[in-house]
């Protein structure tokens, strides 16, 4: 067979078009539960605290998931109220009653969950109580509502790394991805595929095709069980990450139905309804016989014969036949799809486009069950029944259905390449985030993957498979002659070629849902919240009084460098940074660096600080949240090293404090397993002004969460 040129000028042309408009116009940016106002503000110092606190969000609460803590500069909590929404604001507005507070520092560290998503959020800052006549000032978010723009100077963010809680839903998801893909692949290869082949005429693919059924019937009926699973493991998961590991809280009636009772958790409660009729709709079918070569009628009613002149009342109910059922369970199969979209990442775009871009994410969904799961189907569903056939009808049996599922596979990829490309537009600003932020690194990789999944396709469709029919037609012609046996035996192994590539792409296509899963957690490019994880934080020594400033060395490669922070204390802090490469050191024409600052015991609650360089001294402002151990990773970058390079400095904070020795710390955060590469864009002013808020000086240029910067590192002369 060879491909056909209309398919595949389509095929091309999608991607080209939809590169061409991303390039052309810029993408609207998803968000999620974010802390866009605070009283009081981070970075603030107040004579009076109000005697309720108020927060508002960009999204609903779900407020069964969220809360907010305050504590003092010991570590004591200085409220036991939980908090609760506030009447009106549409569901954005958390209250937290306050008792009045004493002269001192105070760390917030708030959690959400969107009403709309279902994604958990967490982050931190400080603001200080000043003593009666002491000067004040109005924090960051004050001045963001007299007229600064967003968050533009106060944002910090949540990295992007697993934990635990993380990698339970990324995992759930991934199954789930898999189960719907195998559902509607198994009805699409059915439909499409073997139905017609039945319809034919031809002896041998209609006995394969009848053949081929029963398994098919197999995955279409299991699949809904499955997908209620991973629904609900989805569920419990959110709860436990939500509640910090507490399994007690988490499975609690209040708890689970708090989240089922949000507008994510109706959505979950509408696919398990889905999931349900598809159950009782398949378990009332009978499982096809394999050794039919007709159609069957379309309904089958028992008709018990007569017994002694007497017949039996007709019964109440009619079992379905396979034929009957499967256009139904096709058609839930798609609805399940759409709410899939409608709960995803499509409805975090400008409400003008939200139902476009659920129609586009709902296409992208079924054309990847229809092309993967449907080769799934082929390869586990249609091929080992070739073994029912004699061996000299297999290869005339096995080839045009193959080939009728050709066009399907064309269809899909052309609409996966423009709908991907849809997406992209949407939840990435501009190309240069492909390789700056996790989220479009992920897409790359799935990209790759997909790649891969054409060119292997195409590799049987203009290889293997013309070859194979060329030696079954040579040995069908010559079979009295003495050479045919070595023909059948070479369509034989031929078969068996085509069946193992066919595995190997199902197993290709299950990457690409897994890659899926990742993009789906890590989040889009300026919106990366990541579940909180509440460890407690490591005890300090425990010492008389605290060091103004603490300095600390770390070396890696023929890098050194000495990070000083004064002072360790919760609250307000400065960080200076020297570094040396071969000795000699590095200033603003020679170097960047950034910091990663984050509690070891909870690396998800990350802020980055954008350091500033005087002369051969880097400097940045932030805030620490509490009393512990903490990390910070300065990531330095030369002219001689494109990429970023990372000196890991821990540290306690409090009383005793001091730079920790070398790998006494935690393990570094996941987000440190990766190099960031290197961009000559220049940067945004306004990237990540989405991210969660701050620990950063209020005079910085607002903290990415996915990566040190949103369209790439500063330029440094060449």
């Amino acid at each position: 067979m060879t491909l056909s040129r209309r398919p595949c000028r389509l095929a091309l042309l999608g991607p080209l078009v939809a590169v061409a408009l991303w390039l052309a116009t810029g993408g609207t940016a998803s968000a999620h539960a974010h802390l866009v106002q605070a009283n009081p503000a981070p970075d603030s110092a107040v004579s009076r605290t109000p005697a309720v606190a108020s927060f508002v969000f960009d999204e609903p609460l779900n407020p069964t998931l969220t809360r907010v803590r305050i504590t003092d500069s010991a570590g004591h909590a200085a409220t036991t109220a939980r908090g609760y929404l506030a009447s009106g604001h549409s569901g954005e507005e958390w209250l937290l009653p306050l008792p009045p507070l004493r002269p001192d520092t105070y760390s917030v560290v708030w959690t959400s969950e969107s009403a709309d998503d279902g994604h958990v959020m967490s982050s931190f800052y400080t603001f200080r109580v000043a003593a009666h006549g002491a000067a004040t000032h109005p924090g960051a978010l004050d001045a963001a509502m007299t007229g600064m723009a967003g968050m533009s100077g106060a944002a910090g963010a949540s990295g992007p790394s697993i934990d635990g809680g993380m990698a339970a839903i990324t995992f759930f998801s991934w199954l789930g991805l898999m189960a719907q893909a195998l559902w509607l692949g198994a009805l699409v290869v059915e439909l499409a595929v073997l139905e017609p082949a039945r319809r034919a005429g031809k002896i041998a693919e209609a006995r394969l095709a009848w053949a081929a059924a029963p398994r098919l019937w197999r995955l279409a009926r299991g699949a809904p069980p499955v997908l209620a699973a991973t629904l609900l493991g989805q569920v419990v998961s959110l709860a436990v990450a939500g509640t910090g590991g507490d399994w007690g809280r988490a499975l609690a009636p209040a708890t689970l139905g708090g989240i089922l009772g949000s507008q994510n958790g109706g959505l979950v409660i509408a696919r398990l309804g889905i999931l349900l009729i598809a159950m009782r709709l398949t378990g009332r079918v009978a499982a096809p016989a394999a050794a039919r070569t007709v159609a069957r009628p379309w309904l089958k009613t028992w008709r018990p014969s007569p017994a002694l002149g007497i017949i039996a009342a007709p019964p109440r109910w009619t079992r379905l036949t396979w034929e009957a059922a499967r256009l139904p369970v096709t058609v839930l199969a798609a609805a399940y799809m759409l709410l899939a979209a409608v709960a995803g990442h499509a409805t975090h775009v400008a409400p003008a486009l939200v139902w476009q871009s659920c129609l586009v994410d709902w296409l992208h969904l079924v054309c990847t069950a229809a092309w993967a799961g449907g080769m799934a189907a082929l390869a586990y569903g249609v091929l080992p029944a070739r073994h029912a056939l004699a061996p000299e009808e297999r290869a005339p049996a096995i080839l045009p259905l193959l080939d009728r599922f050709s066009p399907v596979a064309y269809v899909a990829v052309g609409i996966l390449a423009l709908s991907g490309m849809y997406s992209a537009m949407q939840h990435l600003d501009a190309p240069s985030m492909l390789h700056s932020t996790v989220y479009g690194q992920l897409l790359l990789v799935k990209l790759g993957l997909v790649g891969l999944l054409v060119v292997m396709s195409g590799s049987h469709v203009v290889g293997l498979r013309p070859r194979i029919a060329r030696l079954q037609v040579r040995a069908t012609v010559c079979s009295a002659l003495e050479g045919a046996t070595h023909d059948v035996a070479a369509v034989h192994e031929g078969l068996h070629a085509l069946a193992s590539r066919l595995r190997l792409e199902a197993w290709v296509g299950a990457a690409i849902l897994l890659v899926t899963a990742l993009m789906g957690q890590t989040l889009p490019a300026d919106a990366a919240p990541s579940p909180s994880s509440s460890a407690p934080m490591l005890a300090a020594p425990a010492m008389s009084h605290a060091p103004a400033a603490i300095t600390g060395t770390a070396t890696t490669g023929d890098l050194r460098g000495q990070l000083t922070i004064a002072p360790p204390m919760v609250g307000a802090t400065s960080f200076t940074f020297q570094v040396w490469e071969h000795g000699r050191p590095l200033t603003a024409d020679t170097g960047a660096a950034i910091v990663h600052l984050s509690p070891a015991a909870q690396p998800s609650m990350r802020a980055v600080l954008d350091m500033d360089a005087r002369g051969a001294r880097f400097s940045a402002r932030g805030s620490i949240a509490m009393r512990g151990v903490w990390r910070a990773d300065v990531l330095v970058r030369t002219v001689t090293v494109n990429d970023y390079r990372t000196l890991t400095f821990t540290f306690t904070v409090g009383p005793g404090a001091r730079i920790l020795p070398p790998n006494q710390g935690q393990p570094a955060p996941s987000y440190l397993s990766r190099t960031v590469p290197r961009s000559d864009t220049p940067r945004s002013s306004q990237g990540g002004h989405h991210g969660s808020l701050p620990v950063l000086t209020q005079l910085g240029p607002p903290a990415l969460p996915t990566s040190p910067y949103p369209s790439g590192p500063p330029a440094l002369p060449t």
